[in-house]
């Protein structure tokens, strides 16, 4: 499991390669504070995995100008890059 950031995480198996939400129990649930991971999309390449996540990074928000989407799409990407920095190091 490779966690890209506080909200979603990869996994593999033998054909895709599956998109994580990820959260964590709250105080009412049998296990608060257990972290879970929920899979909301299986994908046979990177490109497409990355098309998707952003479209729904991107949809989980409302804008006022494309300055503002752009500006959270390149949040969003540096947030990734470094996640995925400090997993390769």
């Amino acid at each position: 499991m490779i966690q890209l950031n506080d909200r979603y995480a990869l996994g593999f198996d033998t054909l895709n390669i599956i998109l994580y939400k990820v959260n964590i129990r709250g105080e009412e649930s049998k296990n608060p504070g257990e972290i879970v991971r929920e899979p909301i999309g299986y994908y046979s390449d990177f490109e497409t995995l990355a098309k998707s996540l952003v479209l729904k990074e991107i949809c989980s928000e409302e804008y006022s100008s494309l300055e503002e989407i752009i500006k959270k799409i390149d949040d969003f990407k540096q947030d990734i890059s470094n996640n995925i920095k400090k997993v390769a190091d």
